[in-house]
């Protein structure tokens, strides 16, 4: 789906344990810790401790880097969006692979969220924002380039948890390498007893509808009045219709497919995510062409009227899958 590589070449989505463990605590005794949660009883208060619980977590990411960052702030069954890699599922799956990539420990991430958003029931809530980066080595480049990122968080009885995460333009994807033998775990297969599995009934239906009549109908159809779209140009691309534009041919038609594999969301159904694997075609219908292959993170909200429609859409790319 679209957003970062997926728009820029789709043929035309130790010490640092110590301070993990410290500023873990600190997260946890924000706002969004269990205490405070036990009595927060309004949206606004909701927010606001996800807003906190967002702060520490960018605290960390800034002091100590992005995995010991996740290890501390991540669900048990966190999924990671992250560029050039499959799709991470799993605290400890997540540990291993950026531990296993030299870049990782080098970089200082800052998180300026742009948007947040709690469930009414304050069981789930939504982030996306700008990603400063920086080398964190004594002699290396001061200069802060920017990435864009977004979350899904998961209230727990320990506080708010990152239940997913994508960060998208952190690193060159061509630079990530798989370590030899390494294989990503299969996200649990959906719970149809949850309210969020309508989340992945829905954005199922919006690749359906991609497929039949093409991205830019699809993509118009599904975006929420303020939803935001991830392009490589550094800009968001906000709104049904320039969405919709953005994912426009301007040269051979493209083929968009995609189907979810990890899927949550609140209590009552009314904010969730959906993580996936996508393909985008060039040419004709069947399939001759370049193929662009990306995974994407989708944030979800259930509009009044009952419609599912997306807030935001980013991702980035994945290694060639090996066919059977």
């Amino acid at each position: 789906m679209e957003g970062e590589e997926m728009h820029a070449t789709r043929p035309r989505r130790c010490r640092h344990a110590a301070r993990a463990a410290l500023l873990g605590g600190t997260l946890l005794a924000l706002p969004g810790g269990a205490a405070a949660q036990g009595v927060v009883d309004s949206s606004a208060a909701f927010q606001a401790s996800l807003i906190a619980a967002e702060a520490a977590a960018s605290g960390l990411a800034a002091e100590a880097g992005l995995g010991p960052a996740l290890v501390a702030v991540g669900a048990d069954d966190l999924v990671l969006v992250y560029p050039g890699a499959p799709v991470l599922s799993g605290r400890e799956t997540v540990r291993q692979f950026l531990a296993s990539q030299p870049d990782t420990g080098s970089q200082r991430l800052h998180w300026v969220p742009l948007h947040a958003e709690a469930s009414s029931d304050g069981t789930f809530g939504v982030t996306y924002g700008v990603t400063g980066i920086s080398s964190r080595a004594p002699d290396g480049d001061s200069a802060i380039r920017f990435g864009k990122y977004l979350s899904a968080w998961v209230r727990t009885p320990a506080g708010w948890r990152l239940a997913a995460h994508a960060q998208l333009h952190l690193v060159d994807p061509s630079a990530v390498t798989v370590p030899p033998g390494f294989m990503a775990p299969s996200p649990p297969p959906p719970d149809w007893a949850r309210a969020s599995t309508a989340f992945a009934l829905a954005d199922s239906e919006f690749a359906a509808l991609a497929g039949r009549e093409g991205a830019v109908v699809a993509f118009t159809a599904y975006a929420a009045a303020d939803a935001v779209t991830f392009p490589a140009n550094g800009l968001l691309t906000r709104g049904p219709v320039a969405i919709g534009r953005a994912v426009a041919d301007e040269g051979l038609p493209s083929h968009w497919r995609w189907r979810p594999v990890a899927v949550g969301g609140s209590d009552r159904g009314d904010l969730g995510f959906t993580v996936g694997e996508a393909e985008i075609r060039s040419g004709d219908a069947a399939g001759e062409g370049a193929v662009y292959y990306g995974k994407y993170l989708t944030l979800w909200r259930r509009d009044a009227d009952g419609a599912y429609r997306f807030l935001a859409d980013g991702g980035n790319s994945r290694p060639v899958p090996v066919r059977p």
